[in-house]
């Protein structure tokens, strides 16, 4: 069985762009939110509580920023982790988002970024 992400080990993620022009507020990209999808492949849908020794850690240098073993969202098929933004420093800012999704992963993706509805 091959697996097409097999040689991606240590993944950062940069964004860039030319500053404003002078006399024009300056512009500002975030890194909206970090997800993560369970590829289904037609076997039926897989969930996180469908899988053994999983989770995800974040970290900024050696400083743990988020661990989660995907328990508490055990019925999910996809969940978003963090979100990155800029405070009005410019500092970044990371703000732990866990929220689990039942959905496949091409809509996860148009969903993630999305606020909760009550």
């Amino acid at each position: 069985m091959s697996n097409a992400n097999k040689g991606i080990g240590k993944v950062d993620v940069r964004l860039k762009w030319d500053p404003s022009p002078w006399s024009r507020p300056p512009h500002h990209l975030d890194l909206v939110v970090v997800g993560v999808a369970i590829q289904q492949n037609g076997d039926g849908p897989k969930t996180f509580g469908d899988l053994t020794n999983a989770g995800v850690l974040v970290v900024d240098g050696y400083q743990k920023l988020l661990e989660d073993d995907f328990a508490r969202l055990a019925g999910s098929t996809a969940m978003t982790v963090a979100e990155f933004t800029r405070d009005d420093s410019g500092a970044w800012e990371f703000r732990e988002m866990v929220r689990g999704f039942d959905t496949d992963p091409v809509v996860f993706t148009a969903e993630m970024g999305g606020t909760r509805s009550a």
